[in-house]
């Protein structure tokens, strides 16, 4: 779990999606909560009294923040026509 972390993404915190298991390379840095994505914090969740809660605790400040810009720029683009 620790190998992923590292590889996350230095702006924005989040993982991708795919990775390859030989090289370490993300092959898709698309991220989201969805199907597939979702098992790693649901594995994180799981070991919350372990050190790996830290990373857990970045990864939600890290989404919550992509998603409070999604949600400002959806609204500054939806009332500026």
């Amino acid at each position: 779990m620790l190998a992923l972390w590292v590889r996350r993404d230095p702006r924005t915190n989040l993982l991708g999606s795919t990775i390859d298991a030989v090289t370490g390379q993300w092959m898709d840095m698309t991220s989201g909560v969805g199907a597939g994505i979702d098992s790693f914090y649901e594995y994180l969740c799981v070991l919350e009294k372990s050190h790996l809660f830290a990373v857990a605790f970045a990864f939600a400040v890290a989404f919550a923040f992509t998603v409070a810009v999604a949600v400002a720029v959806a609204f500054a683009f939806a009332f500026a026509f």
